[in-house]
C-alpha cells in the first residue's frame, strides 16, 4: 500500500461581535432612552468596545439613520485597523485602537450640522466568518430656544408690588406663564 496525507490548518469561528461598552457622552439629558443635543452640547461623542472571541474582527460601520458616516477596516497589509469617514462636514474626529479580538472607536459628530428632530446613531461590527452584530442609540437635537408667550404674576392676600416690565415683589406671589 500506498499512502497520501494533506494536513489543513483551520480556524473555528462560531460567535458574533460583541459590544463591549455602547454609549454616547457630552448629551445635555436624556428622557425616555433618548439623548438629547443642541444649545451648550453640540458635541455627539460614540464611544464602543467591540470584541470577537475568535480574533476575528473584520469591519466596523458608524450610521447616522440609514447614512453610512463611517467606515472601520482591517488593513492586512499594515494589520492595523484603517477608517474612512464618509461625511466629513459631519464627523470632525475619530480614533481607533485595539486589534481583531478587540477595538475601542471613538466618534465625534457635530450635532450643529443636524436639523431639529430625533436620530438613531447605530453601529454594526462583521467578522471574517460572516457573522454581524448591530448596537443602536437614539438621540434627538434641539436648537429651538424655548419661548415664553405670556408670564404674569399675582400677589397673596395681604402682599403687594408691582409688575411691569420690571418687577419689584414684596411678599408670596403666584408666577404664571403660558
Amino acid at each position: 500500500g500506498n499512502n497520501n496525507s494533506k494536513d489543513y490548518v483551520f480556524k473555528l469561528d462560531n460567535a458574533l461581535p460583541l459590544f463591549n461598552v455602547y454609549e454616547v457622552t457630552g448629551y445635555g439629558y436624556t428622557q425616555s432612552g433618548v439623548y438629547y443635543y443642541g444649545g451648550d452640547y453640540p458635541t455627539i461623542l460614540l464611544h464602543a468596545i467591540i470584541s470577537d472571541s475568535a480574533n476575528n474582527l473584520w469591519n466596523i460601520s458608524v450610521y447616522l439613520e440609514t447614512q453610512e458616516i463611517v467606515f472601520f477596516y482591517w488593513d492586512t497589509n499594515t494589520n492595523s485597523w484603517m477608517y474612512t469617514i464618509y461625511n466629513t462636514s459631519l464627523v470632525s474626529q475619530v480614533t481607533i485602537s485595539g486589534d481583531r479580538s478587540s477595538a475601542e472607536i471613538y466618534v465625534y459628530t457635530d450635532a450643529a450640522k443636524l436639523s431639529d428632530g430625533q436620530y438613531t446613531l447605530k453601529t454594526t461590527a462583521r467578522d471574517d466568518a460572516g457573522y454581524v452584530n448591530s448596537n443602536s442609540i437614539k438621540i434627538a437635537v434641539d436648537w429651538t430656544p424655548p419661548t415664553i408667550i405670556d408670564f404674569w404674576g399675582e400677589p397673596w392676600p395681604g402682599d403687594y408690588g408691582t409688575w411691569d416690565n420690571y418687577c419689584v415683589i414684596e411678599g408670596q406671589w403666584d408666577i404664571y406663564y403660558k
